[in-house]
């Protein structure tokens, strides 16, 4: 990766989002534990947090959306 390139995804305003990315895919790969599944967690863990950041791409403009 070019020093570019890795300087526009690291900075300031990026790291929520980095920091939001890491912690869905965490909650998404925890949320397939046999214990979790068995109890109907899953779904529980796993929908919210990407929820939020779906909610947070919105709200930054990073993704447009025209009504």
């Amino acid at each position: 990766m070019a020093k570019g390139q890795f300087e526009k995804v690291y900075r300031k305003e990026n790291k929520m989002f980095i920091y939001l990315v890491a912690l869905a895919c965490f909650l998404s790969n925890i949320s397939q534990l046999p214990l979790l599944v068995s109890a109907g967690m899953t779904q529980k863990l796993n929908m919210p947090i990407w929820i939020v950041l779906l909610l947070y791409l919105f709200l930054k403009k990073k993704i447009r959306f025209f009504l």
